[in-house]
């Protein structure tokens, strides 16, 4: 089948399928098809059945604990494809979903309450952010649509709705807005496993964090597990501190891990969105899935010294901010005045170290100002009231 079909179409492309959960099927797999596959593919699987003995809380704990199943097995099946017979061959997840039932085939209904919930939002979340970490060794992955995704139905006022899962908004939110690269993030923060199903959660940071950048931005995705309570982080990029800086804010959360959609209250648990002026410490909700996006080149990354020696007031300003800089060995050559997506405003150069900026004329907002001196560019960001 695989020659007959490359001869009509060369650029069709073959996924072979196994069973992951065995760890013989792969080398069974392979010695049938040898070659004649492009890619490896399976379709991972979690949930947390009525008949699993635990409280609301463990399950949930259960769900969004990231156990680096997928990691894993993405990185063993690595080095097996390249000591088989196809060492070209790419993985891919041919199907991703959640299964949350209470009976044996509840789990297939969008009645399903907790399979419809924030809590399998924020897992797809996870997986998502896994499936990115990894896209080194995996080309794609694709999401079961009909599972937790999409609902339907009759509202009390007798209109037929239609509306969006947090599972869909969550998978939106990321897809949206993400680099095209890669950084590596390492989240500093308190651990927890649910010892009484400790198969399912080993031990597992409250923060899941995936950072992308492309050309103009640097996204930082941040998925706080913790049941009850925000969760506040610094942020260290390149060994320095962010600080002082502007991001556009993506957030999907409510009050309770298990609110839901539905025809009545079809937005309750909905992606927001907002500019902030974030000082240098970031809360993060609790149950919630966060993108921050920052423009990169006015990112707000402040040299200490030079910090510690501007004065920058008043912030915010309607009118006029005053700047001095208290270093006589070093001189602002020129400033440059940026919106928060990264277009030049205006710019004036100056050669002085006590001046004042005219921002009468901007409209209201968030704005970046980046100062060029003798020893360096810098960065910081005001408000326009």
């Amino acid at each position: 089948y695989y020659d007959r079909m490359k001869a009509v179409d060369p650029t069709i492309r073959i996924i072979a399928n196994g069973n992951h959960y065995d760890s013989k099927s792969f080398p069974s797999l392979m010695k049938i098809i040898k070659n004649k596959s492009d890619y490896l593919g399976y379709h991972p699987q979690k949930g947390i059945n009525k008949s699993k003995k635990a409280s609301d809380i463990e399950k949930y704990l259960c769900m969004v604990g990231n156990d680096n199943f997928e990691s894993n097995i993405l990185f063993a099946y690595q080095d097996s494809i390249k000591q088989s017979m196809n060492p070209q061959m790419r993985q891919c997840i041919t199907e991703w979903w959640s299964s949350n039932g209470v009976g044996d085939n509840d789990w297939l209904l969008d009645t399903n309450i907790r399979n419809s919930s924030l809590e399998t939002g924020l897992w797809n979340a996870i997986q998502m952010m896994i499936y990115y970490r990894n896209s080194n060794i995996l080309d794609f992955a694709t999401r079961t649509i009909g599972l937790g995704m999409i609902g339907r139905g009759v509202n009390s006022k007798n209109q037929k709705i239609l509306y969006y899962f947090p599972s869909l908004h969550a998978i939106a939110m990321l897809r949206n807005h993400i680099g095209q690269k890669v950084a590596t993030s390492i989240p500093e923060c308190g651990t927890y496993n649910v010892d009484n199903l400790e198969a399912w959660t080993p031990l597992t940071k409250w923060l899941e964090v995936l950072s992308t950048y492309d050309n103009d931005s640097l996204y930082i995705a941040v998925v706080n597990r913790h049941p009850s309570e925000g969760l506040s982080n610094e942020f260290i990029f390149n060994n320095s501190k962010l600080k002082n800086f502007t991001a556009k804010v993506y957030e999907l959360s409510s009050e309770h891990y298990l609110d839901y959609n539905s025809a009545d209250y079809p937005d309750k648990v909905s992606p927001k969105e907002y500019l902030r002026n974030i000082d240098s410490i970031y809360i993060f909700p609790k149950h919630s899935l966060t993108i921050l996006a920052i423009p990169i080149g006015y990112t707000g990354i402040i040299n200490n010294e030079f910090e510690s020696k501007l004065n920058f007031y008043p912030n915010p300003s309607s009118n006029i901010i005053n700047v001095s800089y208290l270093n006589s060995e070093d001189i602002i050559l020129e400033y440059k005045v940026f919106d928060i997506y990264g277009n030049l405003i205006m710019s004036n150069k100056i050669n002085d170290n006590l001046f004042s900026i005219d921002i009468s004329n901007l409209a209201t907002g968030c704005y970046w100002i980046q100062f060029r001196t003798e020893k360096g560019v810098y960065s910081k960001s005001f408000i326009k009231i």
